[in-house]
């Protein structure tokens, strides 16, 4: 297979080269041939499109009807009317099954409409011959063909951001998981899923799609996340313990992925694992469990930003530091910490003052006890 090959997929929407593919030699003599040269004679696209649609009126098994839906299908396309584009499409690869050009074009129509079923009808298609390419091309050619292959999976992917909790957004993502079950894309199409269908209120369904992403993608931190955060709101300590911790683990192993910068990875790579042992600090603090409480409270407190979990992390370490300043014997090192944390805790304002203030009191008399 020969396939014509544009430098970037980005690229392939112009008519140049694309519209030279199948051109024929106009016979004036007869009706077809005289529309034919009337539509080359077009001086632009508004005047020739009207041309071309009447000459696929006319003559729609003439030889020149490829050459003219090849004309088509781009003025289509730059029009929006992916409804006209989508039938040509049809009709040009009854005529030629193996133009794959046309077909990405078609495809990249629907990169900025919110059309599910429009994009999963032509990247299957497009896949499907990308597939069939790559079994016999070589070199240029195969390059060519596996760029096809990943741009209809990223076009399922941009659809999954646009659509709504339902059957059609399922259709995406699962289409997208045969296309290529490692594609690159395939965990950012599984968390829009997940978020849409809990932006819809459907949680059940949403806890259903998070279990299985998780299972399929264990190293996925954002559905790590949502499903710790899930847990630790529905008071399950023991789901919140083993997602957030599985958080911080993912996360410090986790390189730096390619498309953020070192900047931007900082302040995400901050961002979880402050939040990721914030959830598990607390969980352990209320829970008991004070050693470990105070060491994952210690590594979240300096990257929290948000000032009520900086309060709920300085309340835990003060009460989980007072216990442990006072068993098995009073230390007094402990104490001053739990001291100072719980200070802390009761100068910002919200749900944890009033009791953080209350310890301060008591640690304060516990204090001078001992001393």
């Amino acid at each position: 297979m020969n396939l014509w090959r544009a430098g970037l997929l980005v690229t392939i929407f112009g008519t140049g080269l694309l519209a030279q593919k199948y051109q024929v030699v106009a016979d004036a003599a007869t009706p077809a041939g005289k529309l034919l040269a009337e539509i080359s004679a077009a001086p632009g696209d508004a005047q020739k499109l009207p041309l071309l649609e009447r000459f696929i009126e006319i003559a729609p098994t003439h030889e020149g009807a490829a050459w003219v839906y090849t004309q088509l299908i781009p003025l289509y396309v730059a029009a929006g009317a992916m409804d006209k584009a989508s039938p040509a499409g049809d009709r040009l690869l009854a005529l030629h099954p193996d133009d794959i050009e046309y077909a990405v074009v078609i495809l990249k129509g629907y990169e900025k409409r919110a059309d599910a079923a429009g994009a999963l009808k032509w990247s299957q298609k497009t896949s499907a011959m990308a597939r069939e390419a790559l079994k016999t091309a070589t070199g240029a050619d195969q390059d060519y063909a596996r760029q096809v292959a990943q741009y209809c999976e990223y076009a399922l992917l941009n659809q999954t951001s646009k659509a709504p909790a339902g059957p059609a957004l399922d259709q995406l993502v699962a289409a997208l998981e045969v296309q290529n079950p490692q594609s690159q894309y395939l965990s950012g199409a599984r968390n829009a899923q997940f978020v849409a269908y809990r932006q819809a209120g459907q949680n059940e369904k949403a806890a259903q799609l998070a279990e299985k992403a998780i299972a399929q993608e264990p190293n996925n931190d954002e559905m790590l996340l949502v499903m710790a955060d899930q847990a630790m709101k529905s008071n399950d300590n023991a789901k919140t313990l083993l997602y957030a911790t599985r958080l911080v683990d993912v996360v410090k192993a986790k390189p730096r992925p390619e498309q953020l910068s070192e900047a931007d990875w900082t302040r995400r790579r901050g961002t979880l694992l402050g939040v990721g042992n914030w959830m598990a600090g607390v969980t352990l603090a209320t829970t008991g469990k004070s050693a470990p409480a105070d060491l994952a409270l210690r590594e979240a407190l300096p990257l929290l930003t948000d000032d009520q979990m900086k309060a709920a992390a300085l309340f835990h370490l003060g009460v989980v530091n007072y216990q442990m300043g006072e068993v098995p014997k009073p230390d007094l090192r402990r104490l001053a910490e739990a001291l100072h944390f719980s200070q802390q805790s009761a100068a910002i304002a919200g749900p944890y003052q009033a009791n953080a203030a209350k310890n301060v009191a008591n640690i304060k008399a516990k204090y001078r006890t001992l001393k």
